[in-house]
């Protein structure tokens, strides 16, 4: 299956993604990646690919250097078990009519619409589980999250670009959890240093993420430090 999405992810900004997928892995292809048509192979490794390993049980999340990570790596997750509430709603997507889920995924609940006429049990981002291909997703509390499928293409015969997981730093989820809130305890450090000591003072920083990793970093006004 070739899918491409229409998403959301925390931020406010909209992104078309195209997802490969097959009973064995799935990949997505992020926007700037597929804008790269004539860029060099160099350029293009740039641009990491997020891989989802059915046959291993394994999620490869990649993560840019930022202001918490001195490098680009990826994290290596587990495929989660999502405990779906299935739900008496359906909705229509693309001509396929979708049946309705919810669950709660680190930190937010979810509704899905998945479709059994496609008997694929995966989905957008780490989604997956569901008796049929997973069409839309949106996150419950805040709709902050939505993902929602624009175009189906059925037997693809494309290329499927593989990462080379190896040439990365690799963090097991736990480890990256750590890594993270370290991360953000180093950088309100320095912000502080820099700023004159004014009593009263509070400083707050908010970052838009899937994953509620860090609870007042990534919901609500923000973290302060």
């Amino acid at each position: 299956k070739n899918i491409e999405r229409a998403a959301t992810d925390g931020s406010s900004e909209r992104i078309t993604d195209r997802y490969i997928m097959n009973d064995t892995l799935s990949v997505l292809i992020p926007f700037n990646y597929t804008r790269q048509e004539t860029a060099s192979e160099k350029d293009k490794k740039m641009h990491l690919i997020f891989l989802k390993d059915k046959k291993e049980g394994f999620i490869y999340s990649p993560y840019e250097a930022s202001r918490f990570f001195k490098e680009r790596q990826y994290v290596k997750d587990s495929i989660p078990d999502f405990s779906w509430e299935l739900l008496p709603d359906t909705m229509t997507i693309l001509k396929q009519k979708c049946f309705a889920a919810k669950t709660h995924f680190r930190g937010r609940d979810y509704v899905a619409f998945y479709a059994p006429s496609i008997p694929l049990s995966d989905g957008p981002w780490k989604f997956s589980g569901l008796p049929g291909l997973i069409l839309k997703v949106s996150s419950l509390d805040d709709d902050k999250v939505n993902w929602i499928a624009e175009r189906l293409e059925t037997n693809y015969k494309g290329d499927i670009p593989i990462p080379d997981i190896a040439e990365y730093t690799n963090l097991t989820w736990g480890d990256f959890v750590r890594v993270y809130a370290d991360g953000f305890k180093r950088y309100g450090k320095y912000v502080r240093s820099t700023r004159p000591e004014t009593e009263g003072f509070k400083l707050s920083l908010m970052i838009p993420s899937v994953e509620i990793i860090y609870p007042g970093l990534h919901s609500g006004v923000g973290a302060e430090f």
